[in-house]
């Protein structure tokens, strides 16, 4: 038998399975708890920036226009810049943007910075449910 084949913790590559799978967890879950977040707390996070409850759905409506609208190109994007890539991308930016939108002070930069955390979101509930990036 080869080391290879005595070794099953390990894929042909040398990478362990365990680890890309918590690559793939871990920012699924931020991206599942972030929605969450934003849809419980709208109430707060509207009067915590002194606008209405009615102007706070706008970050909700942004988060969802903006998903709508990378959502189509996300095979092109991938195609270009490659899966791998283009999911450490959106890790990235994701996690930017949520760090930007919680020290938003105005509602307008909450609603740009959901926007831009939106854009790649979609690419993160896109590769959980096919992992494989080469």
């Amino acid at each position: 038998m080869t080391e290879l084949a005595l070794s099953p913790g390990r894929s042909q590559t040398g990478v362990n399975p365990w680890v890309v799978a918590a690559i793939v967890v871990v920012p699924t879950f931020m991206e599942v708890l972030d929605t969450t977040i934003t849809v419980v707390a709208l109430r707060y996070i509207a009067g915590g920036l002194s606008a209405t409850v009615d102007d706070g759905e706008w970050v909700i409506t942004s988060y969802l226009a903006a998903n709508a609208i990378i959502l189509p190109i996300t095979g092109w994007l991938s195609a270009h810049l490659g899966r791998r890539n283009y999911f450490l991308l959106s890790i990235a930016v994701f996690t930017l943007a949520s760090g930007l939108c919680g020290i938003a002070t105005s509602l307008g930069q909450l609603i740009a910075f959901r926007r831009m955390n939106s854009s790649v979101a979609s690419v993160i509930r896109l590769y959980r449910s096919r992992p494989s990036m080469r």
